[in-house]
């Protein structure tokens, strides 16, 4: 077999990965980049409708339709909980608790002393002593341990609060979720070829639920669930709309294999020397929407010759107008696909 045939039969699949972008304003909130599990739900509530002698099924009616989004991120970033609590992050100087503080004891003129690398917030500090914590007044960052009878070399173990510059997010009772936009994005693989492509779902409206679990693990993980909200969808015959899922291959001609050509419209009326334009549309089969075949060296529009006194076509799809009479536009796809569009000038 050839080897380059075998390549094109390869199948298609993705992974379980996906990158997450969570923008919220217009601003992106974050990005979070999993490694591991990534999961759409789509759920739809099925009600039957029965009748008749044998109570049989007559049809069903498919209507409660949700979407659930999760995602899990190995990678920690303060905007993940912002985002899920929906409270804002501060950035200035906060007390932290520095639990791991080892400070040697050195000999200062006679006087046994230790140097704290900040004045503590609450001027006190916890020196580890005989399995328990004393407590000793830090007015200053140099504190006198002599009379606690430590010498010139120990290593003491401090608990203090200092204030340091960082980020804070207020954990409260009112906050509600964050509104964004969320996408996500993976790649599509196939056979032996690898990545030939993305695939993307996007949720212009998407809430998190605000239920947030960290593991204090070396392995942790940060999983984040929510909600599609419906929001009106630009298009008039889409109605409401949760979001969309879109993808691109590399090899874009595989896009336009299309059965059938649709030419709009199927009759053109002409007064004068006016002109309309045609527009073509390609279908590959029932579960495809028709798509806008944009004009170029695929598509070739013509009039029989005999009727160029009657009106002229563009290879724009542009039909104009010369004299009264009828004729008909022929378009032609790829050399294979025809539609025709009837002409009428008055």
């Amino acid at each position: 077999m050839d080897n380059k045939l075998r390549r094109k039969s390869g199948v298609r699949f993705l992974p379980k990965v996906a990158n997450a972008v969570f923008r919220v304003d217009d601003t992106i909130a974050f990005v979070a980049k999993s490694n591991t599990d990534a999961s759409v739900n789509i759920t739809m509530e099925k009600n039957e409708v029965k009748g008749g002698q044998d109570n049989a099924l007559l049809g069903a009616i498919f209507s409660d339709t949700a979407v659930e989004v999760s995602f899990t991120s190995v990678e920690w970033k303060p905007e993940f909980l912002a985002a899920n609590i929906g409270s804002p992050i501060k950035v200035g100087s906060f007390d932290f608790m520095a639990e791991d503080l080892k400070l040697k004891a050195v000999d200062n003129s006679g006087k046994i002393e230790i140097t704290l690398p900040a004045v503590p917030t609450d001027k006190r500090i916890f020196i580890e002593n005989n399995g328990g914590y004393m407590e000793v007044s830090a007015a200053t960052t140099i504190i006198d341990v002599t009379a606690y009878g430590y010498q010139e070399g120990d290593c003491l173990n401090i608990i203090a609060m200092f204030p340091r510059k960082g980020k804070r997010i207020a954990i409260g009772t009112e906050q509600t979720p964050l509104v964004g936009e969320l996408i996500l994005t993976s790649p599509i693989f196939e056979g032996t070829k690898g990545k030939v492509g993305k695939s993307q779902y996007k949720f212009d409206a998407f809430q998190f639920n605000g239920n947030f679990t960290q593991n204090f693990s070396n392995d942790a993980s940060f999983e984040m669930t929510g909600n599609a909200i419906a929001s009106p969808s630009d298009s008039c015959d889409e109605g409401d709309l949760y979001g969309s899922y879109q993808e691109y291959l590399d090899d874009e001609t595989e896009i336009t294999n299309y059965s059938t050509i649709l030419a709009v419209p199927s009759l053109i009326e002409i007064t004068g020397t006016g002109d309309q334009v045609i527009s073509v549309y390609g279908i590959k089969n029932a579960l495809y929407d028709r798509a806008l075949i944009e004009p170029g060296a695929d598509l070739v529009f013509s009039i029989p010759s005999k009727d160029n006194g009657v009106a002229t076509v563009a290879q724009t799809g542009t039909v104009t107008g010369v004299a009264s009479g009828s004729t008909t536009v022929t378009v032609t796809y790829k050399e294979r696909l025809i539609a025709t569009v009837d002409v009428v000038v008055s």
